[in-house]
């Protein structure tokens, strides 16, 4: 009886150990976030607007502003978008890795049960 007792406290001990590790690997994916990389085309408009403005053509400085804004948050949105796919893909991943070592601990367990069974049938026989 004691041995199913153990057999759970390493088990329910694995499966939270798995979880801090998971609450720690996801943070450490949020921190490594890198800043978007902007197309040139972007950035050409950015300095057009700054040339333009500083032309003191505000109207037409005005109008490159706002196409380089719409094409900003179009970027950031594909940007997010992509790393949002790609966090979740290495979390997937981590997860997958967890869920072996503890498949591995529930056949380590199982191997241990039926050899423990074996030695009680052949104390038995004796």
């Amino acid at each position: 009886m004691e041995y199913f007792v153990d057999i759970k406290r390493l088990i329910d001990t694995m499966r939270e150990r798995h979880s801090s590790e998971l609450k720690e690997y996801q943070t450490k994916l949020l921190a490594k976030q890198p800043k978007p990389k902007y197309s040139t085309e972007l950035l050409n408009y950015r300095k057009i607007q700054e040339h333009l403005a500083k032309a003191k053509d505000y109207n037409q400085a005005h109008k490159m502003k706002v196409k380089a804004d719409n094409l900003e948050s179009h970027e950031r949105e594909k940007w997010s978008k992509q790393k949002q796919q790609e966090m979740s893909q290495q979390e997937t991943k981590f997860k997958q890795g967890k869920l072996q070592e503890l498949t591995a601990l529930q056949k380590r367990i199982q191997t241990g049960r039926e050899e423990q069974k074996k030695q009680r049938q052949v104390e038995l026989d004796r």
